[in-house]
Formats: structure tokens, C-alpha cells, sequence
């Protein structure tokens, strides 16, 4: 099913073959002051698991460790101003369908963004800002996941244009 799915992906929005990253759909591009870190956060991801009874099934990774591995690489070298995070899947609100609880989340928050976060932050990055999607609500929020009184990294919830708003 999943090479079903990256082939119409590729079909309704194709990526050029002439990139120096090929087909994979993770990669960046320069916009005014901001570098963009597009993610794959569903082609590398881990499959569910449980390590003890009762334990809400987790994925190991949504990233898969090439892919990890470019970001954190890519970021330690952007010198841009604004560094822009797009993830599929949002950091902060656990999805997942239909009984998530019981099958596990579709987002950062099974996958313990936390261990990112520190990754990140021993690069020293400064405006650091996700832009996520899965979620038919707008949301703008801060993280502090150190404690350290200021925000280290914001999450911005892009709504489907199309969401039904009340």
C-alpha cells in the first residue's frame, strides 16, 4: 500500500527527478530570510509497538535514521534566520484514528519529541518554528521543554483551508 501511495503522491504533485535529492520527498529550500525543513513523516516511520502490557503502542520514529540524520546536518549548517520545521503530523496534540489509545498516536507525541528537542538544542539554533499539519484547528503554541523560562521552539497548526470552523 505504501508504494501505491508515494506513487500518487508523485502523480498529483511530482517532485523533479533533476534534484540533487531525487524522489524522496524530505528536503529544503531557501524562502527570504527562513530556511524550510520539509519532513517525511510518514515514508520512514517506525511501525507501533508495545514494550509492556498496557503500554500505549509507539513508533521508534516517525524519521527513519537517514532522514534524522539530514535534518539535524542540514539545521547545524542553515544560517538563516528563521528555521521552519513542516511535519505532517503535529509535536504537541496526539492523533491518531480511531482508537489511538489502544492502536498508537500519529504524531510527534508518540515519539517523544523530547529526545529531538535536545538534539537540537546542543546545535545552539535560535528561531526555531514547526509548522504542522493533521489537525482541523489552528494552534499557535511555545515550548519550554527545559525549563529554562523561555521558549525554545513554537508549533504553528496550519488548518485545512477547507476545516469546518465553529
Amino acid at each position: 500500500l505504501s508504494s501505491v501511495c508515494r506513487r500518487a503522491v508523485s502523480d498529483e504533485r511530482p517532485v523533479s527527478t533533476q534534484s540533487t535529492w531525487g524522489k524522496r520527498l524530505y528536503r529544503k529550500f531557501g524562502a527570504g530570510d527562513a530556511e524550510v525543513f520539509l519532513l517525511d513523516t510518514r515514508g520512514y516511520r517506525s511501525k507501533h509497538h508495545s514494550t509492556k502490557a498496557g503500554e500505549v503502542p509507539h513508533m521508534k520514529t516517525l524519521l527513519g535514521d537517514e532522514q534524522h540524520d539530514w535534518l539535524l546536518d542540514a539545521l547545524k549548517k542553515c544560517t538563516a534566520t528563521w528555521k521552519l520545521i513542516v511535519s505532517t503530523v503535529p509535536l504537541s496534540y496526539p492523533t491518531g484514528w480511531p482508537h489511538p489509545e489502544e492502536t498508537g498516536y500519529d504524531s510527534w507525541v508518540g515519539e517523544h519529541p523530547i529526545d529531538l528537542f535536545k538534539e537540537l538544542k546542543a546545535l545552539d539554533l535560535t528561531n526555531l518554528v514547526w509548522i504542522c499539519g493533521d489537525v482541523h484547528f489552528p494552534n499557535f503554541l511555545s515550548y519550554d521543554p527545559f525549563d529554562e523560562g523561555t521558549p525554545f521552539c513554537y508549533e504553528i497548526g496550519a488548518s485545512p483551508l477547507s476545516a469546518h470552523v465553529r
